[in-house]
């Protein structure tokens, strides 16, 4: 089976969307499959084409390079994007799948599987944005489905409602409908010290020794980082020994006002030597990072049920998050981590001080929560899922 992937951002960004699409593809390609990806070109210096753990991997230039995300810079992915398709098919590239996985990636998937490639199209959706979109996008998003119909619709559970969305609201056909979970690599997202502790710790200037609290989620308004930097300020006040938040992602969707945010508080207290910022890491780098940290936190405003909470669990660390959405699916209060109330950061803080505190508790909640990952989200169960949805849509042609 061969399979192009439209997505507009992939590797070496990173983050619960682009690491999905990564590490499926990787696990695809180990079940003998060929999976292409179609992206933006993020930054200048990488190549055009590229094959990386044996995805091919296909960057489509854009003039708008300093527009990060924006409508414009998306409009020109559409044009760049289809120009790629027909690239790539003169070169011999046809596909028997194509999968669109947000609505710019759908539009260019959609119209190349039916006028370049001749193949079955899948949307794909990866959850959060549906339940922050307003009435205007609402509007535009059931438009979006009349338009460009599709054959197969997969919705990934991030507990924000999403199969009820679908099935209700856009009126999805249930039988070109599937509503899966997340999956994780457990084998590589591990505790894992590639090296000593003390160079990982000089590499990102974290103080030595220190408790290690970590941040993995995109910089965004749902993400809620400014709570959880709100909270460890307020943590700060009371914590005597050293300690430091490092947060390992750069703003995204454009939302670098939340940035703006997030440092104005830093600045405004007395702890900005407790920060360390990273921006965004290569997959290693992410787990490398989580594999030295105590604890990691989320104070998302609708859902943590994220690739980033389960990549965190899976190497063994306790969490703090938000108690919206279906977060308390996965994390169990006192047993895989700790809820708190929705942008509660003095509860956020208390929590925070009683883990620093307790660290038999960190470790009995960090075990738990890697035994409860790998448990219940199997990354081979969850490629099996998919690539059973794949063979299906081809036998409704």
């Amino acid at each position: 089976m061969k399979i192009l992937r439209i997505t507009r951002n992939f590797y070496p960004l990173v983050g619960g969307q682009e690491n999905h699409i990564y590490n499926s593809s990787r696990r695809i390609v180990l079940n003998g499959h060929e999976v292409h990806v179609l992206t933006l070109m993020p930054q200048k210096s990488l190549p055009r084409h590229e094959v990386r753990d044996g995805i091919f991997i296909w960057r489509a230039p854009t003039i708008f390079q300093s527009l990060y995300n924006t409508r414009i810079r998306l409009l020109f992915f559409i044009f760049s994007g289809l120009v790629e398709c027909v690239k790539i098919n003169r070169q011999g590239g046809n596909f028997d799948i194509v999968i669109g996985h947000d609505y710019w990636s759908g539009i260019i998937g959609y119209l190349s599987s039916r006028i370049i490639f001749k193949s079955r199209f899948i949307y794909f959706s990866h959850g959060v944005f549906q339940k922050v979109l307003g009435r205007l996008s609402r509007s535009l998003e059931v438009i979006f489905f009349r338009l460009l119909p599709f054959d197969y619709l997969v919705c990934v559970d991030d507990g924000t409602g999403g199969n009820s969305f679908f099935l209700n609201k856009i009126k999805v056909k249930k039988d070109a409908f599937s509503f899966i979970r997340h999956g994780i690599d457990t084998s590589y997202f591990q505790k894992h010290f590639p090296g000593s502790q003390e160079f990982l710790r000089a590499k990102y200037e974290i103080s030595d020794p220190s408790l290690i609290v970590i941040s993995t989620s995109k910089v965004n308004s749902i993400k809620g980082i400014r709570y959880a930097v709100s909270g460890y300020i307020k943590f700060l006040e009371s914590y005597t020994d050293h300690s430091n938040f490092v947060i390992c992602n750069d703003p995204c969707d454009g939302e670098f006002e939340e940035w703006k945010v997030i440092n104005e508080l830093i600045d405004q207290s007395r702890f900005k030597k407790n920060f360390v910022f990273t921006h965004s890491l290569e997959h290693g780098e992410v787990r490398n990072l989580l594999g030295i940290s105590d604890v990691w936190v989320s104070m998302a405003t609708y859902s943590n049920l994220g690739n980033a909470l389960l990549e965190a669990m899976s190497c063994s660390l306790p969490v703090i998050v938000s108690d919206v959405g279906g977060t308390s699916t996965v994390v169990i209060d006192g047993v895989t981590g700790i809820l708190v109330g929705d942008k509660d950061t003095s509860g956020f803080s208390k929590k925070l001080l009683y883990l620093a505190q307790h660290r038999s508790e960190r470790e009995k909640m960090g075990h738990n929560a890697r035994n409860f990952v790998t448990s219940n989200f199997s990354w081979d169960t969850r490629v099996d899922t998919e690539l059973k949805i794949y063979r299906k849509t081809l036998d409704q042609q």
